[in-house]
């Protein structure tokens, strides 16, 4: 006969009907309810909340600044977007543009009038003191007409001092005769070389004044980002050949417009490819 303790019923476990079911992990004494304690709350693997105040949480970078404008470029040149922002730009400041180009044209007037003329082809390459004297000026004013694009870009509005503010100048001269110099050699063979030098120097101006780059690096950045891009460039060429003849349409006058937009143009391409948006 089997004893119980006082009480009259038998320990946990000592049950023969308890056999088999073994510690149900359940060894704390039980409330008066007759209930287990519930078990004690679970985060998985992440740490309870801190106390305290509930601010910015560190991992998280911070909100974009409000509006547009630098850091949004897409790096995608469009033919259609660059005439608008050039053609904006140019209104916005037509009468510094337009002054500028008139006197581009005057000093090109006056230096193809002193020019000597009637050479013989041996004397093709032969070059005067004034010819070499209107080349230096011609570039001069192209630079000139670059940094105006420049500073338009940045969202300025340029005056005629500023076309004048040059940075970089040495790298400037041998930059252009480098790529003179090649291009001429380019078009003594058979024409298409010096073409295609020109077509991938295009950009060498901009990075000098831009980035003040000396004039190999400038080259090759203007070789590498042009041959990146051909297919939008060749299309920014023929545009520009458009606009050419259509100022030699108008008899030179229409150039008072369209070589302010050419430049912009250039220059729209230019930053958008390198991915920094131009000022709107």
């Amino acid at each position: 006969m089997t004893q119980y303790p006082p009480g009259g019923e038998p320990p946990y476990g000592s049950n023969p009907d308890d056999a088999g079911r073994g510690d149900q992990g359940w060894n704390q004494p039980s409330d008066p309810s007759g209930y287990p304690p519930p078990p004690p709350p679970q985060y998985g693997n992440y740490p309870p909340p801190p106390p305290g105040d509930f601010g910015p949480q560190g991992g998280y970078p911070p909100p974009p600044p409000p509006g547009g404008g630098y850091g949004q470029a897409s790096g995608e040149f469009r033919i259609g977007d660059g005439i608008r922002w050039a053609w904006n730009r140019f209104v916005e400041n037509w009468p510094v543009w337009v002054g500028f180009t008139l006197i581009i044209g005057v000093v090109n007037v006056v230096l193809g009038l002193a020019s000597p003329g009637g050479r013989s082809p041996d004397e093709v390459f032969a070059f005067s003191a004034v010819d070499l004297l209107s080349t230096i000026i011609s570039a001069v004013l192209g630079w000139m007409m670059v940094r105006g694009a420049l500073f338009t870009a940045d969202g300025r509005k340029p005056g005629f001092g500023e076309f004048a503010q040059l940075n970089n100048v040495l790298h400037l001269v041998i930059a252009s005769l480098l790529v003179g110099i090649a291009t001429t050699i380019g078009m003594v063979l058979l024409i298409i070389p010096g073409l295609i030098i020109a077509f991938l120097s295009m950009f060498t101006t901009h990075f000098v004044l831009d980035q003040n780059q000396d004039a190999i690096t400038a080259i090759k950045s203007s070789w590498s980002l042009v041959a990146k891009n051909v297919g939008a460039l060749l299309l920014l060429v023929l545009t520009v050949i458009g606009l050419a003849l259509l100022g030699i349409v108008t008899c030179g006058l229409g150039f008072l417009v369209i070589l302010p937009i050419m430049t912009m143009l250039s220059v729209y391409a230019y930053r958008t490819l390198t991915n920094r948006q131009p000022a709107m």
